[in-house]
């Protein structure tokens, strides 16, 4: 009984670690980083989640719920694909990094266009 406990006192705290270290924090300057390319593909993932793909990049970037914001699919579509932007994400470490593959994006900008951000004043 003794080993059932502590066995189920460990998930639980593993558990709380794996969740705490999936939760995105806020973008600054020093946690963020940006990448330019030319854009492949956009298309909707995850939870109403705008994903963005480069050309010559195996990472996806994403916008959190992007379609609940403003954002619309069809229009970026059609502006965007094959064209050059600034990406700016979140580099955020996770617990089990070798499984994600996909970044959240804070701002997406072409030369002189701010097309999403969610900095609050300023870098």
């Amino acid at each position: 009984m003794i080993k059932f406990v502590i066995s189920l006192v460990g998930l639980m705290i593993g558990g709380v670690l794996l969740l705490s270290s999936m939760k995105v924090p806020s973008p600054t300057k020093r946690n963020t980083v940006s990448v330019e390319g030319t854009i492949e593909k956009i298309y909707e993932g995850g939870v109403r989640d705008v994903v963005f793909k480069l050309e010559d990049d195996d990472r996806l970037f994403y916008i959190n719920r992007g379609l609940e914001n403003g954002l619309d699919l069809s229009e970026l579509k059609d502006k965007y694909i094959g064209k050059k932007l600034t990406l700016t994400y979140i580099n955020h470490k996770y617990l089990f990094d070798i499984f994600v593959s996909n970044s959240h994006l804070a701002e997406v900008k072409t030369n002189d266009t701010t097309i999403y951000s969610e900095f609050k004043d300023t870098l």
